[in-house]
């Protein structure tokens, strides 16, 4: 039986029909909130004359790139502890003022210098997303360029993304789908699920983007973060 709930993603859908919409629930306050409900009312008070298309074109690659924006403010909080003053470490920041983990911020600072360097090297292509960058993290320097030049190269620009930089740079490995399940206790589970959640990305996805290809030998840096990643993981689930 066909589920009525279910939307036809054929169909593409008028992301503005909620301004138009009385909330029961009222909009947040929140300024992030604010500012982004005044830029699409803005967008949607336009009609087709007044729009030129190299601005949206901006707009869009602009804000693709959003995740660089927050990596570089990001580092200079964390560099010149910024937060001490209202919160008792870097970790508390993250959680309470940002509402994500610090692991999490720390991999787009990461992010945000691989992509900094990528464009003080004359690249117009760039990564889309932390993930991307975070299949490149193992490089710098002269290296990174190589990498980055190659991919680019072999690839057109919508192609690139996080799984394809993944399988370039490692073609001999081998991915064999199994239908394997893995019996976890409730707790660790919903502590999984929620970090999916919060990455806008289902369990599978997670996981993979987490751990796929993380074998040996690896540099010791990425050892240490793994295991950051972990501890902070069942520091989580031991909270919960």
């Amino acid at each position: 039986m066909k589920n009525p709930y279910k939307r036809d993603t054929t169909l593409l859908a008028n992301p503005f029909d909620f301004l138009y919409q009385q909330s029961d629930a009222g909009i947040s306050a929140d300024d992030s909130i604010q500012e982004l409900i005044d830029y699409a009312i803005g967008l949607e008070d336009q009609i087709e004359g007044d729009f030129d298309l190299d601005y949206l074109i901006f707009e869009v690659r602009n804000h693709t790139l959003s995740f660089v924006y927050t990596g570089l403010a990001a580092f200079k909080i964390k560099a010149l502890k910024l937060y001490k003053n209202q919160f008792g470490s870097f970790r508390s920041f993250c959680t309470e003022a940002l509402g994500v983990t610090h692991w999490q911020i720390n991999r787009t600072i990461q992010a945000s210098r691989t992509v900094l360097e990528l464009i003080h090297n004359g690249f117009d292509i760039l990564p889309r997303n932390e993930a991307q960058c975070r299949e490149l993290s193992q490089y710098v320097g002269s290296e990174l360029v190589r990498v980055w030049r190659e991919i680019t190269a072999e690839m057109p620009p919508h192609k690139i993304t996080a799984r394809t930089i993944h399988e370039y740079l490692n073609p001999e490995e081998e991915f064999e789908e199994e239908d394997t399940t893995i019996k976890l206790p409730r707790k660790l589970y919903s502590c999984i699920y929620s970090l999916a959640v919060d990455a806008g990305m289902s369990i599978v996805e997670l996981l993979e983007e987490t751990f796929i290809g993380h074998v040996e030998p690896v540099p010791i840096g990425k050892v240490l973060a793994w295991e950051e990643d972990m501890k902070n993981l069942l520091l989580e689930h031991q909270s919960s």
